[in-house]
């Protein structure tokens, strides 16, 4: 999360002041879960290069899995009380955006670039006096297509779709981890990395579809 910022910190500070056009805006809808997302894009800051560079950041409310599962892989084999489970991922963006095509008379922009996504959910056995968090940690990229409508001088309406792919990453719950290469931090039994993906929602392929507004700063 943390190196994307810094690639486009550094991009920005490399920028003269009076070539590049930024842009803000939000979008709602569907990005790995329900939820929003903040951009910050850059446009002209290369003297003849037709795309821009944007950052994003989105929140979404998620499934958090199968709770029982998750209890029995990171906690340990109990079976009382009531489940109940809220879960929520964090995504930070860095896309380059470039034209593509028209559909109504309208451009359309191809997106694509690196993606970190943070899983966290909190699973409750009601009655059994349990409650843990699980959290993870994916890499990965996305790649889709936007448009955009005008609704003023300076501000569009702004849609987009696309999809994103999310390599396997570390899952840790409680003093708990499984790790992709196989190996594990203090794991139960004989449970494995593939037992704690299945037991959580972490990231995989994960479809995009938001509406919202941006407007040139």
């Amino acid at each position: 999360m943390r190196t994307l910022w810094m690639i486009m910190v550094c991009l920005l500070s490399t920028l003269p002041a009076t070539a590049a056009e930024f842009s803000a805006g939000f979008e709602l809808g569907h990005a790995a879960g329900t939820g929003g997302q903040l951009q910050l894009g850059v446009a002209d800051f290369a003297v003849g290069f037709p795309g821009s560079l944007r950052v994003s950041g989105s929140f979404a409310s998620r499934d958090a899995g199968d709770p029982l599962a998750a209890r029995h892989v990171f906690i340990n084999d109990n079976t009382n009380g009531t489940p109940d489970e809220t879960a929520a991922i964090s995504v930070f963006s860095l896309d380059l955006v470039l034209p593509f095509t028209t559909f109504a008379g309208r451009p359309v922009q191809l997106y694509g670039g690196p993606r970190h996504a943070r899983f966290k959910g909190t699973y409750e056995f009601i009655g059994g006096n349990e409650i843990f968090d699980i959290v993870s940690n994916e890499w990965g990229w996305g790649l889709g297509l936007e448009s955009a409508f005008p609704m003023g001088t300076r501000a569009e309406m702004l849609l987009s779709a696309g999809v994103d792919y999310y390599l396997d990453g570390e899952i840790f719950g409680h003093d708990t981890g499984y790790l992709p290469d196989g190996t594990d931090i203090n794991g139960r039994d004989d449970y494995t990395y593939e037992d704690a993906e299945n037991a959580v929602n972490g990231a995989g392929i994960e479809p995009r579809l938001l509406l919202g507004v941006r407007w040139r700063l």
